[in-house]
């Protein structure tokens, strides 16, 4: 058995880990969720997570059986508020003099559009290992890796809750950004029984709360600059709102619905409030680090 990610504590049984694929299964061997005894941090047991096959499952399984990793009208959407909410909240803290920004698993790669726009003549740079080509990228973000160069922004977006080590990639991190340089973060809301925005717990490996991030992010060489919850409110799980869902799966199978529903979602999306702005029972957990 393993120990908390962020303090080493003792783990004990919290509840069953939902899969979404086989892929995923022969990826962590453990069926269940722990929760730290000491800090409370919410976690699979890492010593049963095969890394070789996690990095594996990301450059060739991820696209193709998690559907957090599929494209489409209501999900770009989604993508391009969020780059617009990181590239603000980055505003509000970086430097005026932004040179390189990096970003640690580029996605569809809509963040990195969106800080471009922000400092159109900073370099922009990720490590993406899917090898997906995508429209937002558009020939202008480079290739590289995070100990590169001394970089002035890095954006981990819905990264560290899928790494076994969440600690030792932010110390890479501290590595790889100049003094006074910033990170952007931002992870799922976890809280407990709510619906979780992007399905079953597949992949990730941690379940960060503001608490627990809070805790994490302490134990770093960084200054906390800001760290709040945000975007569109989380729901209550509930036998109805399940029910709902499962109806949904099927209608999205039936000819012509699918795409009609796409389109209806993505309609949904544009129309949702400004995500920048703090909720406090938003789906989002949103901070800023700081090398001082």
């Amino acid at each position: 058995m393993s120990t908390c990610v962020t303090c080493s504590g003792p783990l004990r049984f919290q509840r069953r880990y939902v899969f979404e694929s086989d892929a995923f299964r022969r990826i962590y061997s453990g069926r269940e969720v722990y929760r730290c005894e000491a800090c409370n941090l919410s976690q699979v047991d890492t010593a049963k997570v095969d890394d070789a096959a996690l990095t594996q499952y990301y450059r060739e399984d991820y696209r193709k059986v998690g559907s957090a990793g599929r494209l489409n009208e209501a999900t770009r959407q989604w993508y391009l508020k969020r780059g617009e909410a990181l590239a603000e909240l980055a505003r509000n803290h970086a430097v005026e003099s932004v040179v390189s920004i990096f970003e640690v698993g580029a996605g569809f790669g809509y963040n990195l559009r969106a800080f471009g726009q922000r400092y159109p003549g900073a370099r922009l740079e990720t490590d993406e290992i899917s090898g997906v080509a995508n429209e937002a990228r558009a020939g202008a973000i480079a290739a590289g890796q995070l100990g590169d160069g001394r970089h002035d922004v890095v954006i981990l977006s819905h990264v560290l809750e899928h790494f076994t080590d969440p600690r030792a990639l932010l110390e890479r991190v501290w590595q790889g950004l100049r003094r006074g340089g910033i990170v952007v973060i931002e992870v799922p809301n976890d809280v407990d029984g709510i619906e979780r925005f992007n399905g079953p717990d597949e992949p990730h490996l941690t379940f960060f709360e503001e608490p627990t991030l809070r805790a994490l992010l302490g134990r770093t060489r960084f200054e906390i600059a800001e760290l709040f919850p945000a975007g569109p409110a989380y729901v209550e799980r509930s036998r109805m709102r399940s029910a709902r869902q499962a109806l949904r799966w099927v209608l999205y199978r039936i000819p012509g619905m699918g795409a009609y529903l796409h389109r209806r979602a993505a309609r949904n999306v544009a129309a949702l409030p400004d995500f920048s702005g703090e909720n406090p029972r938003g789906v989002f957990l949103r901070a800023v680090l700081r090398k001082s």
